[in-house]
């Protein structure tokens, strides 16, 4: 760079310097030309003056002229060749200091040009310095810039190290964060389950999430009392051996108490969550099936539109009964089904039985009397004895036969009545349909819970409230008729009845076929007073009688 500036500034001082000759000559060629008009003016003024002689003066004047003429041309001339010499020698010396410029300029060239490669030198010498410096410079920047890249790498790698550190420490917190919501959650979630299955859903939820049974509601009823007896047998037994061993216990061993009550309480609760799964399983969906198939009966009756208003009031209260009675003949055709079917293994086991008995009395049989008509050759006391065995095994099926028909008279007419106040009227209806389904309530705690609360509010003499809950109550019996058919009053009427029927039925068969029951009809007082006033009528004709009635009870106190 430094070498371009010298060489500009060369070219400049030689651009200067030619100027500067242009302008001496163009000077000196003025100069010139000034000298040589002042020597025309001068020769030019005697010619006129002489001219103007001549006209005025006479031809001697004309010589005088002439002569003055040709000495001032002589003189012009000197002066001309005064003035030639005087060109030469200015030119002489322009061309003198022209070649000693040109030396001084060849000479300053020289030296500009010495200087200049000595500059060039300085300049290379620099350049080389400044190129070294340059590199070192470099190589120092370079390995600043190197170590500042090292430093830069190295706080970038601790910083990402630092960075990782912190993302994996975050990613740790936020999965062991996680991880404790989680654990929470799924803690809260099986709290939640837990608390769940030991509590009755709310009467919406019950119907929300109740569905149609595909089997029907016989088979769904069926379902549910084997669950409800045959399944719950395990769970059940658990609970009364617990009570057994914490009652043996108390007596016995009273350090295991705690332990046991522990346990007694775990198979309650065991027992209480079997009970609301089983709830949640068939407690909504039996009822929910049985009254849409009732309901699916009643919709393909024929129309009654075209009768009158009064008449078809009529058919719809007597189509109304008979949808409820059709929903209790499907629940009583279910519990009939499980019954049956829980007999069954009853009826086999005495089939089997009695098919044992037979097969033994006939093979005794067949070796006293074989088919190919041969006796044996027995004594008298072993022919008795195994004849009395083959009576007696031939005795067993017919006794069990008539013991099972004298059960079957005397004991199962109430025992039917029993079972179906227990498991249709109690299990079926007053337990699903109408404490589950209607109230959302398990019996018999809904029971107690309502008894207890009623009793309290009766104690604090809360009326309003005792009323606002029966009428709330009788509310709930009554479903929406434009949605569904069924009516908790009717169906609580109905089964009602069938309940009453079954108790008088059963009254009526221990009246009659219990011995000490039939005695001798007691006088009502209703008896006793038209008795009395009929005696008072007649007046002394039953007087005697009256006195034999008398003496007769006397005796028999006596």
């Amino acid at each position: 760079m430094k070498l371009l500036h010298a060489v500009s500034r060369r070219r400049t001082l030689l651009c200067v310097a030619v100027v500067l000759l242009f302008l001496a000559v163009m000077m000196t060629l003025v100069r010139a030309q000034e000298v040589a008009a002042t020597a025309t003016d001068a020769a030019g003024k005697p010619v006129a003056q002489h001219t103007s002689v001549t006209t005025a003066t006479s031809e001697e004047e004309a010589r005088a002229s002439n002569a003055a003429v040709q000495a001032a041309e002589a003189e012009a001339a000197a002066m001309r060749q005064l003035e030639a010499e005087e060109q030469a020698r200015r030119e002489e010396e322009e061309e003198l200091a022209e070649r000693q410029r040109r030396q001084q300029e060849v000479l300053q060239r020289q030296e500009d040009l010495a200087a200049l490669r000595r500059r060039e030198e300085e300049l290379v010498e620099l350049h080389r310095r400044e190129q070294e410096e340059e590199r070192r410079r470099q190589e120092e920047e370079e390995l600043a810039e190197r170590q500042r890249r090292q430093q830069e790498e190295e706080r970038r790698r601790q910083e990402e190290e630092e960075l990782a550190e912190r993302q994996r420490r975050q990613q740790e917190e936020e999965r062991r964060r996680q991880e404790e919501e989680e654990l929470a959650e799924r803690q809260r979630r099986q709290q939640e389950e837990e608390r769940a299955k030991r509590r009755i859903d709310s009467v919406d939820m019950i119907r929300y999430s109740a569905e149609e049974l595909p089997q029907g509601c016989a088979k769904s009823i069926e379902e549910y009392l084997f669950r409800v007896h045959e399944h719950r047998q395990h769970t059940a037994a658990a609970v009364r051996d617990a009570r057994s061993e914490l009652n043996e216990a108390r007596v016995h061993a009273p350090k295991k108490v705690a332990e046991l009550e522990k346990r007694l309480a775990a198979r309650q609760d065991d027992l209480l969550v079997y009970d609301i799964q089983t709830l949640r399983m068939y407690g909504g969906s039996v009822p929910k099936t049985c009254i849409a198939e009732s309901l699916a009966w009643l919709d393909a009756q024929p129309d009654v539109s075209s009768m009158s208003e009064a008449k078809q009031r009529l058919v719809y209260f007597f189509r109304l009964t008979s949808t409820h009675c059709r929903a209790l003949y499907l629940t009583a055709r279910g519990v009939m089904q499980y019954m049956i079917d829980s007999y069954t293994p009853v009826v086999k086991s005495y089939t089997k039985s009695v098919q044992y008995y037979c097969d033994k009395a006939s093979a005794i049989y067949a070796e006293l009397l074989p088919a190919s008509g041969k006796r044996p050759d027995i004594p008298m006391m072993d022919l008795a004895k195994k004849v009395a065995v083959m009576v007696g095994y031939a005795a067993v099926p017919i006794g069990l036969g008539v013991a099972a028909g004298i059960v079957f008279v005397a004991v199962l007419p109430p025992m039917v009545a029993a079972v179906i106040i227990y498991e249709y009227v109690y299990k079926i209806w007053l337990e699903l349909f109408i404490a589950y389904y209607t109230y959302g309530a398990k019996m018999p705690d809904g029971a107690v819970t309502a008894v207890k609360s009623t009793v309290a509010a009766l104690r604090a003499g809360e009326w309003a409230s005792i009323g606002n809950s029966v009428v709330d109550a009788l509310i709930d019996l009554v479903a929406d008729p434009d949605t569904d058919f069924y009516n908790g009053i009717l169906a609580v009427y109905l089964v009602g009845s069938i309940t009453v029927i079954c108790a008088a039925f059963i009254c009526l068969w221990f009246s009659c076929c219990v011995p000490g029951m039939r005695g001798k009809k007691r006088a009502t007082p209703l008896h006793a007073a038209s008795r009395s006033a009929g005696d008072s009528r007649n007046g002394n004709k039953k007087a005697p009688a009256t006195g034999g009635a008398a003496a007769a009870a006397a005796k028999k106190k006596n």
